[in-house]
């Protein structure tokens, strides 16, 4: 796992898009939607623990991204500014619902042990994952929902620890700090619970 922070391609690019979205320009916000889309789906969905739900956020995320583009400090990051308003939008409709936030299924790839070359999943791997669904949802239960909340953020969202820090009021060092006690919290979760990685597996056999 690596705590470098994300090399975004697209630095800068947002904030060029929300200033032509102003100018008048539709096909620039229709852009900024598919900039962001799956990651936000994927981070409400997991934050929400229901797609119809998730869905329904990401609409209402970007119905107010475009109502309030005129009020964004250009000073923050965008990525930062888009995330605290679906994060919000999320935790609003849910306490409309009565419901509690799930993170469910938080993406296991980046705290599973990489190798240097993106290469297809192994059987075994697939099945791996497939058995570690359930596995994951007990193991982020046992998590302090702030370090849920970030281990998502940077593992979903893919947001930096800075951005991370900014959005929830916390500064970097705490979001890094509760990022790496989710991460170790996750991994003796799951050593309790008999998993272990595909390499291993097959080391042992």
């Amino acid at each position: 796992m690596s705590d470098s922070e994300p090399n975004h391609a697209e630095s800068g690019e947002p904030e060029r898009l929300l200033e032509q979205y102003l100018a008048g320009d539709t096909a620039a916000f229709e852009s900024l939607v598919g900039m962001y889309q799956e990651r936000l789906y994927c981070f409400l969905e997991r934050l929400t623990g229901d797609s119809h739900l998730a869905e329904d956020v990401f609409q209402t995320t970007f119905v107010k991204v475009a109502d309030r583009a005129a009020d964004f400090d250009r000073r923050a990051a965008f990525s930062t500014w888009l995330f605290r308003i679906a994060r919000n939008s999320a935790i609003d409709e849910m306490r409309r619902r009565r419901r509690k936030l799930q993170f469910v299924d938080a993406g296991t790839d980046d705290w599973r042990e990489k190798g240097g070359e993106d290469k297809s999943p192994t059987p075994l791997e697939r099945l791996e994952g497939a058995e570690l669904q359930d596995l994951v949802r007990r193991a982020l239960a046992e998590i302090p929902e702030m370090q849920r909340e970030v281990f998502l953020l940077k593992e979903e969202a893919e947001l930096g620890f800075q951005e991370i820090g900014d959005l929830l009021g916390c500064g970097r060092e705490t979001a890094k700090s509760r990022f790496r006690l989710a991460v170790e919290k996750l991994r003796g979760a799951l050593n309790r619970m008999g998993w272990k990685p595909v390499r291993k597996r097959e080391a042992e056999e």
